[in-house]
């Protein structure tokens, strides 16, 4: 198993400066998880950078969690990800995701998500 780690936040120190670090261990490579992650982002139609298009150059359906203070689940994105990838609806059943416990929480902007849920969103999301 080897340790990398994920970066939430301003990452690419152009904006307010906060961020923070996720450990993990892994038996998948850095590029393995890299393949996996465009992956996901052609198979859902999501993309978590705020240029470019999919990694297989089709336009995305939403660009996730990569604006400054970003940190929701639009309802529709929820409902897509509840109706056609299997994510357990955490506005209804109370046997929602691990992902969701902590500091999420929801009302009519969709699902706010705290850093820790934003990684484990990420993580859930390359698996």
């Amino acid at each position: 198993m080897k340790p990398q780690s994920i970066v939430i936040g301003d990452w690419s120190h152009d904006g307010h400066g906060l961020k923070e670090h996720f450990l993990f261990t892994s038996n998948k490579t850095d590029s393995e998880l890299r393949d996996a992650f465009r992956k996901s982002c052609n198979l859902t139609g999501y993309v978590f950078d705020v240029n470019g298009p999919l990694p297989n150059g089709q336009k995305p359906k939403a660009r996730l969690l990569c604006q400054c203070e970003d940190c929701w689940l639009k309802p529709e994105v929820l409902d897509d990800f509840v109706n056609n990838f299997g994510l357990i609806d955490p506005r209804i059943s109370e046997d929602a995701h691990p992902i969701f416990e902590g500091d999420s929480y929801d009302d009519e902007n969709g699902l706010g998500l705290g850093t820790e849920e934003c990684f484990k969103f990420i993580m859930w999301f390359i698996i």
